[in-house]
């Protein structure tokens, strides 16, 4: 498989299980909630690459992500929240916003507790995705590309996969 490729069939398996832009998930600890989707018309090639040219060279699995569709919001239940993947003029906006942070990063999404940010001097790596609160320095590298990220995103079913190993039995009871 290439890299930009999973983007491509984790979306259309994900779109093909959509009705009306809506999927009913089972969540942790046994709920179930019916979330909501939304996907941009994709970017133009000629804007994608005069952003590149302008700002830095995108890493091919988000580029290929913003082929298909320029930002989107993912797993929204009734009540807000979700995942917004930015659009380029979205990534642009939240990073002049966000003078504290690092000139290498830039935003791609924004979760309700923090954002994910690309580093822009990695884009060929397969290490180059930060998660990241307002306090940068507590920002967890979290050792993948955005386009496995997305994939167990949607296997997780809009789940904090992410956390997942945080809890041992013990502290999951403890917890809730």
């Amino acid at each position: 498989m290439e890299v930009g490729d999973l983007v491509s069939k984790t979306l259309s398996c994900l779109k093909s299980n959509l009705q009306s832009n809506q999927l009913e998930i089972v969540n942790e600890r046994g709920t179930k909630w019916s979330v909501s989707f939304k996907f941009n018309e994709p970017v133009h090639p000629n804007v994608l690459s005069d952003f590149e040219s302008e700002y830095f060279r995108l890493p091919p699995d988000y580029k290929n992500f913003l082929l298909i569709s320029n930002g989107a919001t993912m797993f929204t239940p009734e009540f807000g929240g979700g995942y917004e993947i930015h659009s380029l003029d979205k990534m642009k906006e939240i990073k002049n916003y966000h003078d504290y942070l690092p000139t290498e990063w830039w935003p791609i999404v924004s979760i309700v507790d923090g954002d994910y940010f690309v580093n822009s001097t990695k884009p060929d790596q397969q290490d180059y995705l930060y998660l990241s609160n307002a306090i940068v320095d507590e920002s967890q590298k979290m050792n993948m590309t955005f386009e496995l990220w997305l994939d167990r995103l949607v296997v997780a079913q809009g789940s904090k996969f992410w956390e997942w190993d945080l809890y041992s039995g013990e502290r999951f009871y403890k917890s809730y």
